[in-house]
């Protein structure tokens, strides 16, 4: 706790006033975005990020409370990158619980094996709770098979062709009559028959390319989708300026001020010490 509430982590985490508020932010669907310094201090970003998904479970038990017609519609959207980083086991419950609160989670995660790291109980229940999947280019085969099973096999009929044929020709070499056989033949063959298959293999899912992707929604419905890269050019970002944050006066609250009271957790021994020094 004395790393968030001192330092540059503290010019943020250290306040009684805090400017956002995640429950207000929710009911009125504002967008609050949390950059953690992952490549900087990566312990320090971890805990940094568990603590952010802390406060957004207590705030989704609270959503959970209020009235079906106060809830956020549509659902207010949590999207966690890079989630493989900060996931924790109690992930699991915010996917069973948001849901009745209108809340959409969004994971994104390299490999199945960043939820499996934690339990493979998590990985089970975030798969089970989640309506649409979204595979871009996977990378490792193992990824690419258990996406592959998830979105499911197909039937499909295999057919196979095959063609023969055959010449021959003889005559008697023992007799100078000019009588001999001269034969032919020939067939063709198809058959047909029926299997399951991958609807998306997983060389298929190794291959996407970038911007590609195969969407999965509730279970039987499969997409192939294309997302175009969006750029903004340089005169129309100088048109549209700064990003510009609305900021609000914040409620009063009385610290503790622990540093003037200091005096009153010390005994007298200690008091003595210090005044030495």
């Amino acid at each position: 706790m004395f790393m968030f509430g001192t330092g540059k982590f503290g010019q943020v985490m250290n306040t009684y006033t805090p400017e956002v508020d995640l429950f207000e932010a929710i009911k009125r669907n504002k967008i609050v975005y949390v950059m953690l310094p992952t490549m900087g201090k990566d312990v320090a970003a971890q805990n940094f990020g568990k603590m952010v998904v802390g406060d957004l479970r207590t705030a989704i038990s609270w959503v959970q409370r209020l009235p079906e017609t106060v809830k956020p519609w549509p659902p207010y959207l949590c999207f966690f990158d890079e989630a493989g980083s900060y996931v924790n086991a109690s992930w699991s419950r915010m996917f069973e619980q948001a849901r009745s609160a209108h809340i959409c989670l969004l994971p994104a995660v390299q490999t199945l094996a960043n939820l499996e790291s934690v339990s493979p109980e998590l990985k089970e229940m975030v798969i089970g709770n989640t309506w649409t999947k979204t595979f871009f280019k996977l990378g490792t085969q193992e990824t690419a098979e258990e996406a592959a099973d998830l979105i499911g096999l197909e039937k499909a009929v295999i057919s196979s062709l095959s063609f023969t044929g055959s010449q021959s020709a003889s005559a008697k070499t023992a007799n100078a009559s000019p009588d001999g056989g001269v034969s032919q033949g020939s067939g063709l063959a198809i058959q047909e028959r029926e299997d399951e298959s991958y609807k998306v293999s997983p060389d298929d899912l190794k291959a996407l390319d970038k911007g590609e992707a195969i969407v999965t929604f509730g279970g039987n419905n499969v997409y192939h989708v294309r997302i175009p890269m969006i750029s903004v050019p340089e005169s129309v970002a100088c048109e549209i300026g700064k990003v510009k944050l609305n900021h609000y006066r914040p409620r009063f609250a009385q610290g503790i001020d622990l540093f003037r009271r200091a005096d009153s957790y010390l005994s007298g021994a200690d008091r003595q010490e210090l005044g030495k020094s």
